[in-house]
């Protein structure tokens, strides 16, 4: 199967040819790669460069993304009557790794966009040398606001809701559930960028009240100090901003057993496949920043025709960063193709005026700070009464928080392009 050879490769292309939107299955053929010069490359196609770790910890995570990405690839068809090809690079959740890839990318294989970010620490990297790679740079999951705040750059572009709106969709979910409005919390984070922007990011909610936080290095393999000090406080709730990797499940499989049978808010859900590994002790999860669930394929039929599309192609259901990934990637190939060149300037222009209809309904972005204007969702855990695209498990949404009701979170001016 394409994933599992992809998972022991560091850089790959696949040469696609013009397929209609949404297709219910495509197939990529692996081949070489060729030089080019970045955005005014004279090639055969336009490039598509993902950046992302395929091995490590937080391999699931980046898998799901390229997955995704490779997909609307597959499917767009051809811009300025050239295919569209991708490649992918293993950053290993590293920024200089991710770094790196991306300048080889960029200089030796001529991709015109990179697209990924698994953390905020690769993307900022990038960003940081934004000017020199010369390319536009789509941020499909990064989530600290540096990233389109303090460290903006006009050659970055976050598909994806950030640290500040993730808070503020769970504060919603927080006031409209009795339950959850009445507890009080303990904040376990991974000592990275993400975990300590994200803890206080939430720490911050007006009325929130935490009792304990406690900061762990990413890849702890045991919990048991931690879980000494939750043990007991039956009534607070455990508000996890744990990179959704291996260590994620790990903490939660610790968590339940270790006797806790307290809620336990992920701020950002889990990819489904954890959700398979976690069997019954990840039902009752619960979460208020949800970037998209598969689920929504009942009321939504361009969401059904993708999961088909996708469980066609991988034999598994997409997880929410697949999904937003897809439509990320959808949303800024539009963009190359309204650009009238593939020069950066031009793309950038392009994409800050490229709204698209997307599996998660109207998206475009903030054209002072590139964040795109997204909604998300709060959902929770729950057993299917049947087997559904082979899923047991998943994440049915119980409430849409749109973007207007994020937007104030993330005020555009602390962007300074």
């Amino acid at each position: 199967m394409l994933s599992t050879h992809l998972r022991k490769t560091i850089f790959i292309s696949a040469s696609i040819s013009s397929l209609a939107l949404l297709a219910t299955s495509c197939a990529a053929a692996s081949g070489g790669t060729s030089g080019g010069k970045s955005v005014t490359s004279g090639g055969k196609s336009v490039k598509v460069g993902i950046y992302v770790p395929l091995t490590g910890a937080q391999a699931p995570l980046g898998i799901d993304m390229r997955d995704g990405t490779a997909l609307a690839v597959e499917q767009f068809g051809e811009i300025g009557g050239k295919p569209v090809t991708w490649m992918a690079a293993d950053t290993q959740g590293n920024a200089a790794v991710a770094l790196s890839m991306a300048q080889k990318m960029v200089q030796t294989d001529g991709v015109n966009l990179l697209v990924g970010g698994t953390n905020s620490s690769e993307t900022l990297a990038l960003a940081a040398q934004a000017k020199r790679l010369d390319v536009p740079i789509i941020a499909i999951n990064s989530q600290a606001v540096s990233v389109t705040g303090a460290s903006c750059s006009r050659y970055v572009f976050r598909t994806n809701p950030n640290d500040a709106m993730t808070a503020a969709a769970n504060a919603i979910l927080l006031k409209s559930d009795p339950d959850l409005a009445n507890k009080s919390w303990d904040v376990v984070v991974h000592d990275n960028v993400w975990g300590r922007s994200n803890a206080a990011a939430f720490e911050a909610l007006p009325g929130i009240k935490i009792d304990s936080t406690i900061i762990r290095p990413v890849g702890t393999t045991d919990w048991s100090t931690a879980l000494t000090e939750l043990k007991g406080n039956d009534k607070a709730g455990i508000y996890a901003a744990l990179l959704v990797g291996a260590d994620l499940p790990r903490f939660i499989n610790q968590t339940r057993a270790f006797g806790i049978t307290r809620t336990i808010l992920p701020p950002l859900g889990m990819p489904d496949s954890m959700l398979a590994e976690l069997g019954a002790k990840s039902v009752g999860l619960r979460t208020g920043g949800l970037f998209g669930s598969w689920m929504l394929a009942d009321k939504n039929p361009a969401m059904k025709q993708f999961v088909e599309a996708f469980v066609t192609k991988y034999d598994r259901v997409p997880s929410p960063m697949a999904i937003q990934a897809y439509q990320g990637t959808w949303w800024a190939l539009k963009g190359l193709k309204d650009s009238p060149s593939l020069n950066s300037s031009d793309v950038i222009k392009s994409l800050e005026a490229t709204r698209v209809d997307g599996i998660l309904g109207a998206f475009g972005v903030r054209a002072k700070d590139h964040q795109g204007e997204i909604g998300m969702y709060a959902a929770e855990v729950v057993k299917l009464d049947k087997k559904t695209y082979g899923a047991t498990y998943a994440w049915k949404v119980t409430t849409t928080v749109p973007w207007d009701k994020l937007a104030a979170a993330t005020p555009s001016d602390q962007c300074k392009m």
